[in-house]
């Protein structure tokens, strides 16, 4: 085995180490949300504090379910944002996707979030690397 195999296969166990997916159905609509990298999680908060605090507390699931979310049914969630004109970026528009959804759906998505974001399971994280 090579030296550089050894010094990647670390890596990717570290980069997936923890990693969690879960498919949240609702209705006939299946969403598949995963837990945030220390990058994405950054953006999350950044995103959080540069609202003022009324905003915050209005804003602060929705943004963390647009964070979280991968796909809708079998679509990836690009595919989903493509004709949503409100937002700058991919993810302005991803948060505008999920404030005209309703609060009910939005919490129930947000309670997943927090789920797949505080339980460690690097089991899975292993058996991903072992499948791929």
């Amino acid at each position: 085995m090579e030296k550089g195999s050894v010094g990647k296969d670390l890596l990717e166990k570290l980069i997936f180490m923890g990693k969690n997916e879960r498919v949240v159905e609702i209705g006939e609509v299946r969403f598949t949300m995963s837990s945030l990298t220390e990058k994405q999680n950054r953006t999350l908060l950044e995103k959080i504090f540069g609202l003022s605090e009324a905003e915050r507390l209005a804003q602060s699931k929705g943004i963390a379910v647009a964070s979280s979310i991968l796909k809708i049914n079998e679509f990836d969630l690009e595919t989903v944002i493509g004709g949503i004109e409100e937002g700058e970026t991919p993810f302005d528009k991803k948060i505008a996707l999920i404030s005209k959804m309703q609060f009910s759906i939005v919490n129930k998505l947000y309670e997943a979030f927090e789920s797949i974001n505080s339980n460690v399971d690097t089991g899975e994280a292993t058996e991903n690397l072992k499948n791929s």
